[in-house]
């Protein structure tokens, strides 16, 4: 009820995943003389990892420079040098990107140097795609939403559930209760701690999964340290990924704090509501991983 007048009074259109919207050369163009350099402009900024652009003549011989890198005034354009003296022929552009939401898209753009008879009938054709997200990647996504909703229940049942009903119990029941939480609260207990592993289980194995399918390699490699390292320090998922490792670290701490006997009730209070603030900053982290990254204002 709360979130529904933000959505009718700020509302925003958002795209799916990055699209080009201009090149040079363009789809199909004739030059007259060869480029000296490939750009390509996407809707939207595209992040600087896993990103190849690979420019191959007729034999399949490479002619680019071999490294494709953004423009540094505009994040959403991706460009490579060529190697001067190209030879008249047909010549195709192979590019991979990244989008802002974290979803890899990839194409082809050929294009011609020099008239003739040549034509692009047994050249590739100009494309565009993006795959679907992985079952990997859904499983391990449903794996944390169910994980988080132990979690959270549980510590909102202890929190603010089963004191109303204490207050209806006699004295010397709820004085049992406040003294021997663990005892009385088994499956509570394992609720949390079951909520809590597997959100800590499906954040760990998020990123090398995420990785593998952004770099477009097998989910063997995605555990390698180059692939991890730049998935880490160039995507915006290894960030979040490092800051809710953090937050499942403190995480930790709170509940066997708010779970423990030998403190008193109200110091278990404080470390439940602390519980309860890092289990909602993980929820609210998890919003920042996808399409929400590729608007104005990813808040």
């Amino acid at each position: 009820m709360l979130c529904l007048p933000l959505l009718l009074l700020f509302p925003h259109s958002s795209w799916a995943h990055a699209f080009v919207v201009e090149s040079s050369p363009t789809e199909n163009q004739v030059l007259d003389k060869s480029p000296s350099q490939v750009t390509i402009t996407f809707n939207e900024d595209l992040q600087s990892a896993f990103m190849s652009i690979k420019v191959t003549d007729e034999t399949g011989k490479r002619v680019d420079t071999g490294k494709a890198q953004l423009n540094p005034k505009h994040p959403s354009t991706m460009e490579i040098q060529l190697i001067p003296g190209m030879k008249n022929g047909i010549y195709t552009i192979t590019w991979r990107a990244l989008s802002a939401d974290g979803h890899p898209v990839n194409g082809v753009i050929p294009f011609q140097v020099g008239s003739g008879s040549n034509a692009y009938t047994d050249q590739a054709t100009p494309s565009e795609s993006s795959g679907t997200s992985r079952i990997d990647l859904i499983a391990v996504r449903w794996l944390l939403y169910i994980g988080l909703s132990l979690l959270f229940g549980a510590i909102c049942f202890r929190l603010f559930l089963l004191p109303s009903i204490n207050r209806d119990k006699n004295r010397s029941e709820q004085k049992m209760l406040n003294q021997q939480p663990s005892d009385t609260l088994p499956r509570w207990t394992k609720l949390l701690w079951s909520g809590y592993g597997i959100t800590s289980a499906a954040i760990l194995i998020s990123l090398p999964l995420q990785a593998s399918w952004d770099a477009g390699v097998s989910i063997r490699e995605g555990f390698s340290l180059p692939i991890l390292g730049e998935a880490l320090q160039f995507t915006g998922a290894g960030k979040i990924w490092f800051i809710q490792m953090i937050l499942v670290l403190l995480l930790s701490v709170t509940l066997i704090y708010a779970i423990d006997p030998s403190i008193s009730n109200r110091q278990r209070r404080v470390w439940g509501y602390s519980s309860v603030l890092l289990t909602l900053s993980l929820m609210l982290s998890k919003a920042f991983v996808g399409h929400p990254a590729a608007a104005t204002h990813p808040a």
